[in-house]
């Protein structure tokens, strides 16, 4: 049996002929299934299936996960573009097939499955159904249940089928039970359907041995095909029918040729049992058919040493006239094997018959001897450079089977190997050879694994052979078997899985395999590699390249993979050695990929140099940032930051661009100077509660009023407040400096007189060292800008601050003024304050309430009700609207020093006194 199949079917071994396997075994095979290409799944599951795979133990055993990965195949669906609808079916019956049968040698761990695996005998598929009854019938008695749907496979005309289901139904104790109907084909008219039948009987054993006489008279049959299914049946059933041997001997003097070889072949299927015959069959060793000769001889080997007492018979046929006589003669004492030993030295002289044709099977004769004959090699060595190549070939097998030691012989078979005028059968023996001495030396592998793409099956397949011998290959070797995937893609499924075998599971052979060998999709093509499947791929290739100079395909696809993974991973500095290597290694052989690599070790590089300026950036940013936090606690450092040649030298020039784009940054170095700044609002003694907040303003020649908050809640772009004395122009800027949140600075307009950026520098000392910078502040709106009282200014400060808001168009700025002659900033807006409404007014004095000292006589209600009457005396319809304006100023405004609101009910009295800010009117609004 061979790694990669055979033309037979892999159910032509018995499973009692079947191996148990070794540990590398499977750890090579079971890999293979998760290779992308399901033609390869299929080599991987006919190869378990020539194991027994019933009885494994601990540590060689097929792992749950993997027999539950086999399960799903049972119901595999194959899609493929690239194929028609019936490669696509057949890959899928392929795949369907060969898992169960491969759960079938597993036995009871696969059980569970069977009810699927029953499923696939009404496949349409004759092999899948065929696979799946040979499943079922591993299982034995325990899958008995199945028995009915397998027998009524009997009637298929596919004689694989029917045998396979006769077979099965005997495994399951169940055959009696069905022989009669299949008996009753034998007699059928079509000749498949009695040959399948005769054969189905056969594999039903013992349990059919009744049928024997009907099965007997087949061997007369006009077709030959049926006389020899008969032959194989009689044998089949062993002991059982030997006696109807007389029967059968019978007819080895038949009139017809065909029928005396299958009566022959029968008794020798017979064995032991029919050995009392054997002299009839020796005299068919002289028979004038040359097909009934082969038979008899091997007829003779079959009976083995229970026909050893006819060897004088045979032996004495060595010398006969006739070549074709010495010929069979000197097969069946092969055939016999250890048991015609004693005859050698009667079989040496026919190693130098003239006749090309006996030195040939004179040879095989010896080979199929074994060991018993090994005292002969010498007399055999020089067949192996014999005119003859069959000869050769011959002798190369022989002294394999007889034991000869490898380094005694492997040299010439080696020679054999790489004849190029021989006869593929040298190939064939040779390789077969090299296979039969055991684990041959490992330098034979390149040889050999050019056999595996050579025309003829027999010598790919014994070639295949000769490398699972040898056992787990090396890496380099494995090169080799790989190479020739690339020159016969039409084997790349049989070669690919003899990688995975050979490679004994180990983890770069099977790294090798899934990146090389032109698998059915690349691993880049399933999933992108991370850098540490990357950095694997890369030390692999290092590892191959030399070993793989001459591999000509190989090392283009090599070339081609290094390119592909230096492209898809991304990198590490530490890899840079690795890169360079497969930089240096493309270019010394002129690639045109090195470019590519080469390009990805610049990007690196540059990478490498970004990361470093990287580093000492963040060192000096870390260090800039230190300075930061510290700035507001330490006039030191807030002389070194506002300093600008430190700024510029040790800042290295992007720091003070960063001091002024980055707002965080901004606001951290006027922060300090926060109470500095707003110092001339006196908002110490500033109650925001005392703060009315429903004045209400409107655009110049706009006919509405909007709240002043809403209007005018955050600086976003210049403004212009006018408004009456007393209306509220200075406390509107002073709540605004309060709770607005953001850095502000107030400045009375009379500060202005020599520049707004000037006034604001007067009040920070510290910009003296750089004004520029506190320009740059001022220009990103670092702070809004607060300037009262423009009326109280000449012409040519109100001038100056307007160039200043000009050239802030979207500054946070606010000026404020009383009504007077002048062109306000274009880029501004001006709003202008509302004078109070009556019940405004009194949402005012009610408002006060609050504020008021805890002794006075009037609150609550009370106090409502007092303010209330006191306007409706103050302000009526009957006044002019001269008197109701000199009204309100009087109770908003007036220079007094007490309001005196009397009220007679509760013979209360509230006094409202301007002894503070927060205690009138006036206070307030100012």
């Amino acid at each position: 049996m061979i790694v990669n199949g055979s033309h037979a079917h892999p159910s032509v071994y018995s499973h009692e002929s079947h191996p148990e396997p070794e540990l590398w075994q499977l750890k090579g095979i079971v890999p293979a299934l998760d290779d992308p290409d399901p033609e390869v799944w299929v080599k991987a599951l006919d190869k378990l299936s020539r194991y027994k795979l019933d009885q494994l133990k601990p540590p060689v055993e097929i792992p749950n996960e993997r027999i539950e990965q086999i399960a799903e195949l049972l119901v595999y669906k194959h899609e493929s573009k690239d194929q028609t609808e019936n490669q696509r079916k057949s890959v899928q019956s392929r795949v369907r097939g060969s898992a169960a049968e491969a759960l079938g040698e597993i036995g009871a761990a696969a059980y569970k499955y069977a009810p699927k695996i029953a499923e696939l005998l009404t496949d349409e598929d004759s092999d899948v159904h065929y696979r799946a009854v040979l499943a079922l019938g591993q299982m034995g008695a325990t899958a008995s249940e199945y028995a009915p749907q397998i027998a009524k496979l009997l009637i298929n005309s596919d004689g694989n089928v029917s045998s396979s289901v006769a077979k099965a139904l005997g495994q399951m104790g169940v055959a009696k039970d069905y022989a009669p109907q299949i008996a009753e084909r034998l007699t059928d008219l079509d000749n498949d359907v009695r040959a399948s039948a005769a054969r189905a009987l056969g594999q039903m054993g013992e349990a059919a041995y009744k049928y024997a006489p009907q099965i007997i008279s087949l061997l007369t049959d006009s077709d030959s095909s049926v006389g020899y299914s008969a032959a194989s049946a009689l044998g089949n059933m062993g002991a059982a029918a030997s006696e109807y041997a007389p029967q059968v001997v019978e007819r080895l003097t038949d009139s017809d040729s065909s029928v005396r070889s299958s009566a022959a072949l029968a008794l020798g299927n017979m064995g032991a049992a029919a050995s009392e015959y054997a002299p009839q069959v020796v005299e068919r060793l002289t028979d004038s058919d040359s097909s009934v000769r082969s038979s008899a001889a091997l007829a003779l080997g079959q009976m083995g040493t229970a026909a050893s007492k006819y060897v004088t018979q045979i032996a004495q046929l060595l010398t006969h006239s006739d070549r074709d006589v010495r010929y069979n003669a000197a097969k069946a004492l092969g055939n016999m094997g250890a048991a015609a030993s004693e005859y050698v030295p009667q079989i040496l002289p026919l190693l130098t018959d003239s006749d090309n044709h006996i030195p040939h099977r004179a040879a095989q004769a010896l080979g199929e001897m074994g060991a018993a004959a090994s005292e002969y090699v010498p007399q055999i060595l020089p067949l192996l450079t014999h005119s003859y190549d069959r000869v050769r070939a011959s002798a190369a097998l022989a002294l394999a089977r007889m034991g000869a030691a490898p380094s005694e012989i492997a040299p010439q078979i080696l020679e054999l190997l790489t004849e190029s005028d021989s006869n593929w059968n040298v190939h064939y023996s040779a390789a077969s050879a090299l296979a039969g001495m055991g684990a041959a030396p490992s330098q034979y592998a390149p040889p050999i694994t050019k056999l595996l793409t050579h025309s003829e099956r027999d010598v790919r397949d014994s070639a295949a052979e000769a490398l699972e011998r040898m056992r787990p290959l090396k890496l380099k070797d494995l090169l080799s078997v790989l190479n020739q995937v690339y020159w016969y893609q039409g084997e790349a499924p049989r070669l690919r899985f003899l990688a995975y075998f050979l490679s004994g599971g180990e983890e770069d052979s099977l790294l090798l395999i899934h990146w090389l060998g032109s698998p059915k999709q690349y691993p880049h093509e399933i999933q992108e590699p991370n850098h540490q499947e990357g950095l694997d791929v890369l030390n692999l290739f290092a590892d191959i390249w030399e070993p793989s100079q001459d591999l000509s395909k190989l090392r283009k696809d090599l070339e081609r993979q290094i390119a592909i993974v230096v492209d898809k991973v991304n990198w590490k500095q530490a890899d840079m050695d690795l890169l360079k290597e497969h930089h240096h290694n493309l270019k010394s052989i002129d690639s045109q990929l090195a470019a590519a690599v080469n390009a990805k070790i610049l990007a690196l590089e540059g990478q490498h140099w970004f990361l470093i300026g990287f580093k000492i950036w963040l060192v000096h940013v870390s260090g800039w940032l230190l300075l930061i936090i510290i700035y507001p606690r330490s006039p030191q450092v807030q002389g070194l930051i506002w300093d600008r040649k430190f700024r510029t030298i040790v800042g290295l020039g992007y720091i003070s661009i960063a001091l002024t784009w980055i707002p965080w940054l901004r606001y951290r170095l006027l922060a300090p100077f926060r109470q500095v700044l707003v110092a001339d609002a006196s908002l110490d003694s500033f109650d925001p509660q005392a703060y009315f907040p429903d004045s209400h303003v409107k655009i110049t020649r706009a006919t509405h009023t909007e709240p002043i908050q809403t209007a005018i809640g955050q600086l976003q772009s210049p403004v212009v407040l006018v408004g009456e004395s007393g209306l509220g122009k200075s406390m509107f800027l002073r709540n605004l400096v309060k709770t607005s949140g953001r850095l502000a600075v107030y400045l009375p307009a009379s500060q202005c007189a020599g520049g707004v950026v000037e006034a604001i520098q007067a009040k920070l000392p510290i910009a003296a060292h750089d004004p520029l910078f506190l320009q740059s502040l001022i220009n990103y709106n670092t702070l809004d800008i607060c300037i009262d009282g423009l009326n109280e200014v000449s012409p040519d400060t109100r001038a100056s601050i307007n160039t200043f808001v000009d050239h802030h168009v979207q500054g946070h700025i606010i000026l404020t003024t009383q009504p007077l002659e002048w062109t306000p900033p274009a880029t501004a807006k001006t709003y202008v304050l509302q004078p109070l409404k009556r019940q405004q007014i009194a949402e005012f004095l009610t408002s006060r309430q609050g504020i008021l000292p805890d002794d006075v006589p009037v609150s609550g209600v009370a106090y409502e009700q007092a303010c209330d009457d006191y306007l409706a005396s103050q302000l009526h319809q009957t006044q002019s609207k001269q008197e109701l304006t000199a009204v309100r100023r009087f109770l908003l405004h007036g220079s007094y020093t007490n309001l005196d609101i009397g009220l007679k009910s509760n013979s209360c009295f509230v006094c409202i006194r301007r002894k503070t800010a927060s205690s009138t009117p006036q206070a307030f609004y100012r």
